[in-house]
Parts: C-alpha cells; sequence; structure tokens
C-alpha cells in the first residue's frame, strides 16, 4: 500500500509538503512512523492511505522508499 506522511521537524511538529511511500504494515490516518529520509531515519505522520499509484509522480513512482515500522510511543 502507497501512504502519504507529512514529516517531523526540529520543532518536533509535523508538517510540510507530503512524502509517499510504501508498507506493507496496516495503518491509519494519524499513525506515527519512522520513515527513511535523504537525511537518515525521521518520524511521519501518515496523512493518507491507499493512494493509488497514479498520482504519484512518474519520476518516483518506482522507487518509493518503503516504511517497515512504527515510531516507538512516548
Amino acid at each position: 500500500m502507497i501512504v502519504e506522511v507529512v514529516l517531523r521537524k526540529k520543532d518536533d511538529q509535523y508538517g510540510g509538503r507530503p512524502y509517499s511511500y510504501e508498507t506493507d504494515l496496516n495503518v491509519k490516518v494519524g499513525d506515527i512512523l519512522i520513515c527513511p529520509t535523504v537525511s537518515g531515519l525521521n518520524y511521519g505522520k501518515v496523512t493518507r492511505v491507499d493512494v493509488p499509484r497514479e498520482e504519484i509522480d512518474p519520476r518516483w513512482r518506482n522507487s518509493l522508499r518503503e516504511i517497515v515500522d512504527f515510531a516507538p510511543e512516548g
């Protein structure tokens, strides 16, 4: 499944532009996940689930990164 997340910023708030990731996790909007980024791992908040592949920019469609775990609670 493809999900969209907004990443945690330096002020610990979530925002900015959404990023698309693939995941096999059973996620829902609002879940916090561990997301690989070009700068290393970061937390991301799910803003959308079941995003159709056709909506992803063709330049990135076949190279989406994968989310494999939820963020620890607390």
